[in-house]
């Protein structure tokens, strides 16, 4: 089910950039049914960025103060300000420039971001990419490259956003819902269980037997070899993946290598 849904999508998503049109919609009915996209307005001022951008490589290697969490924080009022606190706490003792980059995330999807900000989130990923690559969590890792639908003008570097976030954010969709069901992350396949038809009809993937997850990744490899700056990033998504076991792309995997030699040519 997961990757007859995730597929078709993707493959949507791939031949454009993310953007609904009402317009002209064969059947603009659908949208009753979800909400509208809104993106927060910026509310108060940001820190200026020239200082960082002239010294980005120091903050590679200048720790973020050490901060702890009150331990009664109540419901704080939701501004930049404490936004900002609420970033500097999680990226207490870390380099500055995960700091930074988690900042302009934050900025870059309002309604008003900072040029500052967007020029500094560039810079980052230009400059620094290997550094970050190496560093940054899977977490921010994806949010930063979701970022660039937001800020480039690059359509290909739009498409890599839009794509990478259909395609990640339906795995983790898809194994959240798994697990709260009681199925394990690493728990293997079933051998033999068929199914003929899954949700809104789709005919069933062949989980040993069928390509639709290499057709995916596929897809994902493709956009990894468009752009220079995106390209990177979605390739150490991919590589993070390949690592980890719990994941549906894994678990295929794992079955199709326990499968007897009789039935690998099948």
């Amino acid at each position: 089910m997961f990757i007859s849904l995730l597929i078709t999508f993707l493959l949507c998503a791939a031949g454009s950039a993310y953007v609904w049109h009402s317009a002209g919609a064969p059947n603009p009915s659908w949208r009753a049914h979800y909400p509208p996209i809104n993106q927060r307005p910026r509310s108060g001022p940001v820190p200026r960025m020239a200082r960082y951008r002239a010294n980005l490589h120091q903050s590679t290697i200048k720790l973020m103060p050490a901060l702890q969490a009150s331990p009664h924080p109540g419901r704080a009022k939701r501004n930049n300000q404490a936004n900002l606190l609420a970033l500097k706490i999680q990226f207490a003792q870390q380099p500055e420039i995960l700091f930074l980059n988690a900042l302009c995330i934050g900025n870059l999807r309002r309604k008003d971001p900072d040029p500052e900000m967007r020029a500094l989130f560039f810079d980052i990923w230009t400059k620094q990419r290997r550094y970050m690559l190496k560093n940054i969590d899977t977490r921010w890792l994806l949010s930063a490259l979701i970022t660039f639908e937001f800020v480039s003008d690059n359509p290909r570097q739009q498409q890599a956003a839009t794509t990478s976030f259909a395609f990640f954010s339906m795995m983790r969709l898809y194994e959240s819902e798994r697990m709260v069901h009681g199925a394990s992350p690493t728990k293997q396949l079933r051998r033999n269980f068929r199914v003929q038809k899954v949700t809104m009809g789709f005919n069933s993937n062949s989980m040993l037997r069928g390509d639709a997850d290499e057709n995916l990744i596929k897809l994902m490899i493709r956009l990894a070899d468009s752009d220079p700056v995106t390209g990177p990033m979605i390739g150490e998504l991919l590589a993070r993946m390949h690592c980890d076991q719990g994941n549906i792309f894994a678990r295929i995997r794992n079955a199709r290598a326990k499968r007897p030699d009789s039935e690998r040519n099948m």
